[in-house]
């Protein structure tokens, strides 16, 4: 449930900057904390972020603006998630600069910062450009910090473009990296290779999310695509290994992942533009009905469109089958009727209705 953070802006009689020596608040004065705090941390609209929250159920969220500036900062002084939260727990130019006036007064939870991306990303997804809340917000706010501190070089100024994009690819990665986990866990240990035994070792989650920069965040995605990709063909072999849903669950990450991997390499679509984002798709499998949200493409000279993402994994614009599906329906119909192999194949695809009609096309 929301909730806008105004305890910043009560005045305490006792806290930790009351007690400084009035020579330490003196300096503390001539640094970027207050700026950053007056002109960026206190500007932050909290409320346009209301919508990635239910709004009359669950706990408080954590204050969306603390999260906000600390993701800003994350990216300003280059850290990783260990090193920003370490400097927001023991470093009070930083818990000054996001409206903490004692030290400890917020405990910031790792597992807070990937859930408040991973609802970043899934709003972005949903509704495309429009729905970039965070772009909207720091290309204004940053800029004119930077101005008021000197702080800022042309250099810094465009790498700030690319905060928003960051903070999508990391809750991409935590995404990512829940649904590897749990899918790997359902799988018996003594038939997953070595790789996908490490995926379950506290070890692998804090390299992946905790001690990593924003400049490591695409060779992870890519890291955990493979695996996700090689993760469904085990389980495609081993049928008893995994739930269907855990499956179908596999599968579209990948699926996305992969539409997100395209869209962001532009050297992966050369000669493509984005027209629209966050299309459904929904597939049958031999697991079940997957849907999936991906990307839709012009291109340039041909004037051609196109969901890449689609032409990759080799489905057409109208198919609504996968290819191991139809290879199924086909072998039925030679035994038994279209309508009794399309309930019969749609019954070991857990439910999902397939006509008679679809059986005479596959065959």
């Amino acid at each position: 449930m929301f909730r806008k953070n105004q305890a910043h802006q009560q005045d305490r009689l006792f806290s930790h900057y009351h007690d400084l020596d009035p020579r330490l608040k003196k300096r503390l004065q001539t640094t970027w904390a207050p700026v950053f705090y007056k002109h960026v941390f206190c500007q932050i609209d909290e409320e346009s972020f209301a919508q990635l929250y239910c709004s009359d159920n669950g706990r408080p969220s954590f204050p969306v603006n603390i999260l906000l500036a600390l993701e800003f900062i994350k990216h300003w002084k280059d850290l990783t998630d260990e090193e920003l939260l370490e400097q927001a727990s023991f470093n009070y130019q930083v818990a000054f600069a996001i409206g903490l006036k004692d030290l400890g007064e917020e405990y910031v939870a790792p597992r807070t910062l990937y859930e408040f991306r991973e609802r970043v990303y899934r709003h972005v997804l949903e509704h495309g450009k429009a729905g970039d809340l965070i772009f909207k917000q720091f290309t204004k706010l940053t800029d004119h910090f930077f101005k008021l501190t000197g702080a800022q070089t042309n250099e810094q100024r465009m790498d700030f473009t690319f905060v928003s994009s960051n903070i999508q690819k990391a809750g991409r990665l935590a995404l990512a990296f829940d649904v590897l986990f749990h899918a790997v866990k359902s799988c018996p240990e003594e038939i997953l290779p070595e790789a996908f035994k490490t995926v379950l070792t506290p070890s692998f989650k804090t390299t992946l999310l905790y001690k990593n920069k924003a400049s490591g965040l695409q060779s992870r995605l890519e890291e955990l695509l493979k695996l996700g990709y090689e993760l469904l063909l085990l389980v495609k072999e081993h049928k008893e290994i995994a739930s269907s849903e855990v499956r179908r669950e596999i599968t579209k990450q990948v699926l996305e992942e992969l539409d997100q991997q395209i869209k962001n390499d532009k050297r992966k679509r050369s000669g493509w533009q984005v027209c629209r984002t966050g299309d459904s798709k929904e597939i049958v499998t031999c697991f079940g009905a997957v849907s999936y949200k991906r990307t839709y493409y012009r291109h340039k000279e041909t004037g051609e469109y196109a969901y890449l993402v689609d032409k990759q994994v080799g489905y057409t614009n109208h198919m609504r089958v996968d290819n191991n599906v139809k290879a199924k329906l086909v072998a039925c119909a030679g035994e038994i009727a279209y309508r009794k192999s399309a309930q019969k194949v749609a019954q070991e695809c857990r439910g999902v209705t397939v006509s008679g009609q679809t059986v005479l096309h596959a065959a």
